[in-house]
């Protein structure tokens, strides 16, 4: 029973499952659900420092010796860089891995070129792998200037977009990766580089697809401040 009467504000939210569901089977020594935070806090011409951050689940009630691997792979597929780390993780809890890396010659990520990187990371346990984990990131600075505006690799870019609702019209609010990538090349064709979303937390997808295709995201994900007499327009 789902009754959305309580949480609805100046449009109808609808209830339901129209997000993807999964059920996903691990060993009880696992990297957690989006368990992988990557950054690249300084980016060169010529290199660029990539810090990971993996949560590793311990769903044992004992402890356990746990090493990981993190393999990056280049936009071109070359695994070119591999660093592991050790610890050991108590019961029935997690540990984060900090590892650090410098690239060089990185390829960046832009509106014109969306060139992403992979980490694979993988999680052993008495040097027998009990996971595997895949994600993606681009290499790329940006800035907000008060003069001039967007930055994206020390170029001005202007932000020519859309403000997209979730749905997918006459196909219903269920997420399709198709119909939606669909959208994308027609708003591309139209020209625009950026996408505002609206009014909820996106598909995951979404953004992949917004990341792959070399689309801006002003990610929003509120439809209201929660407040006592619910959304009140122009107040």
């Amino acid at each position: 029973h789902v009754d959305t009467r309580e949480h609805e504000s100046r449009w109808y939210p609808g209830a339901g499952i129209f997000r993807k569901v999964q059920m996903i089977v691990t060993s009880p020594v696992h990297v957690d659900t989006w368990g992988t935070y990557i950054t690249t806090p300084a980016v060169e011409e010529k290199w660029t420092d990539v810090r990971i951050v993996t949560t590793v689940n311990n769903k044992n009630n004992k402890e356990e010796k746990t090493q990981i691997e993190s393999i990056i792979v280049s936009p071109k597929g070359k695994e070119f860089i591999s660093g592991g780390s050790e610890a050991v993780i108590k019961g029935n809890s997690n540990y984060e891995f900090e590892q650090w890396f410098t690239l060089t010659d990185p390829e960046l990520w832009d509106i014109n070129n969306p060139a992403l990187y992979k980490v694979k990371t993988i999680v052993k346990v008495n040097d027998e792998v009990v996971d595997e984990y895949e994600s993606s990131f681009g290499i790329r600075t940006l800035r907000f200037t008060e003069d001039d505006g967007f930055y994206l690799n020390n170029r001005r870019v202007q932000f020519k977009g859309v403000n997209l609702h979730h749905d997918l019209g006459p196909l219903g609010a269920a997420f399709n990766k198709r119909a939606m990538q669909r959208q994308l090349e027609i708003m591309k064709e139209m020209g625009c580089n950026a996408v505002r979303t609206s009014h909820n937390v996106p598909a995951p997808e979404l953004l992949e697809l917004c990341d792959e295709m070399g689309l801006l995201v002003i990610d929003e994900i509120y439809d209201k401040w929660d407040r006592k007499g619910g959304f009140l327009p122009g107040k």
